[in-house]
């Protein structure tokens, strides 16, 4: 497995990244599959064909699109885990200028996993504020004895990591809320 340190050694991110313009936001209501993408890198991003060969993205679904941008935090995002529930509090900037705070819930959490941004994969930080549901998950398949029914789900945030739950839904609410899956 390559590092991330690694990764931006090689100046070559071969998938497609999240970018920050209005379009993404417009799709919120799309399904956005994103699949792996592999190529062959030399130190300086170049095709080559004894490069190295890097994986930069598993196959995961966009279920769910923040209708804000993670940089607008003041303070989010906070998960409070309760028995076999989770709920991820994210706070964002009103027009006012003041902040207001929208909720996503997780059911039938099985497990919880957080990684600091400077240290996901390139394929956690395709999860960029948005949450996806991650197909074939090898989190899952190293996780013996898993009710029916669960999914692995992943988020992203600027400056702050990815949270990984395995959960059997989840469901948004505030702005741009009303998201069930």
């Amino acid at each position: 497995m390559i590092s991330f340190t690694d990764l931006a050694r090689l100046r070559c991110w071969t998938a497609r990244t999240t970018s920050h313009r209005e379009s993404d936001r417009t799709r919120a209501g799309e399904a956005n599959t994103r699949q792996a993408s592999v190529r062959q890198c030399t130190p300086r991003g170049r095709p080559a064909g004894g490069g190295t060969l890097v994986r930069v993205s598993e196959e995961a679904v966009d279920v769910w699109l923040m209708p804000f941008k993670s940089q607008e935090f003041e303070r989010g995002p906070e998960l409070i885990q309760r028995r076999g529930d989770a709920t991820l509090r994210l706070d964002y900037e009103t027009e006012s200028g003041l902040y207001e705070w929208m909720v996503v819930y997780f059911t039938g959490v099985q497990a919880i996993r957080f990684t600091a941004w400077r240290y996901c994969r390139p394929d956690q930080i395709h999860a960029y504020d948005r949450l996806q549901e991650v197909n074939a998950s090898e989190w899952m398949r190293a996780t013996p004895d898993l009710p029916g029914g669960i999914k692995h789900f992943r988020i992203f945030f600027d400056e702050v990591g990815c949270y990984e739950l395995l959960a059997a839904g989840f469901a948004a609410e505030g702005k741009g809320g009303g998201e069930t899956r």
